[in-house]
């Protein structure tokens, strides 16, 4: 009896030690799968940042070129502004010398009446 019994204990041990195994390769997986989670976490992660990152410089860029376009619009409006009064100033000058002509018209149209008079009175 004694020998079956050995035999028995022999046997309910290697079934322990496989038992003890297998649960060690399902430890050892589950370590591996929560490994390569953490693995692809990190990746994602990394493209994410890389992502932000590329994101955060092309926004900077848009921001440079907004404030450039801005600027170069002001600068343009202050120019137009510039011409608008040089050609009001322009427009005022020509309506004066206009206006200048038209008096010396008008004498120069009294003038010929006049001679035309003396011109019939002699």
């Amino acid at each position: 009896m004694d020998l079956k019994l050995e035999a028995v204990l022999s046997a309910e041990e290697m079934e322990l030690k496989r038992a003890g195994q297998k649960l060690g390769k399902s430890e050892k997986l589950e370590k591996d799968e929560q490994i390569l989670h953490m693995k692809e976490t990190d990746a994602l992660k990394s493209r994410a940042s890389s992502q932000m990152d590329k994101l955060l410089s092309e926004e900077r860029v848009l921001n440079r070129k907004r404030q450039q376009a801005e600027q170069e619009l002001a600068a343009e409006e202050e120019l137009l502004k510039i011409q608008e009064a040089s050609l009001r100033k322009d427009e005022d000058r020509l309506g004066q010398e206009v206006a200048l002509l038209k008096r010396k018209e008008v004498e120069l149209q009294l003038s010929r009446e006049r001679l035309q008079r003396n011109d019939a009175d002699r």
